[in-house]
């Protein structure tokens, strides 16, 4: 039988971390993409697989997040848009219990049930039914 060195073990825990890391990020990327080429959820101008959905990139510059980082057990999301529903989940794509009070057809307050630290998807459901998915950190 093969004794696995030192070298070998450790060898083979960063190469598991570095999996672990890469599929989150592919699960995050696959939870967003809820419009065709919705690549980038977190507003930033990379485009490196060299896809843009133009109805993505109108909503996500009227759609905010905040604050973000989440530092109590409340966040608010706003939009130009009319909102009809919230929906938050880990990036493991299990729903997260939550309570929101609609303040106006385009401002909710959103208060975590269980606040955990982590990171988050925020699937955000507009009244013409269209979806927009925001990424944040509940610290």
């Amino acid at each position: 039988m093969h004794a696995i060195s030192r070298a070998e073990v450790e060898l083979k825990r960063g190469m598991m971390k570095k999996f672990i890391l890469l599929l989150g990020l592919v699960l995050s990327i696959g939870l967003s993409n809820t419009n065709a080429g919705a690549i980038n959820p977190d507003n930033q101008n990379n485009n490196s697989i060299g896809i843009i959905d133009e109805d993505f990139q109108q909503n996500t510059l009227t759609t905010k997040v905040f604050p973000n980082p989440v530092t109590t057990n409340k966040f608010h999301v706003s939009s130009q848009k009319n909102i009809g529903t919230i929906r938050l989940s880990n990036i493991l794509g299990q729903q997260t219990e939550i309570n929101s009070l609609k303040k106006n057809p385009g401002l909710i307050e959103v208060t975590l049930k269980n606040r955990k630290q982590g990171i988050y998807l925020v699937t955000i459901i507009f009244e013409d039914k269209s979806k927009e998915v925001k990424r944040i950190i509940v610290n």
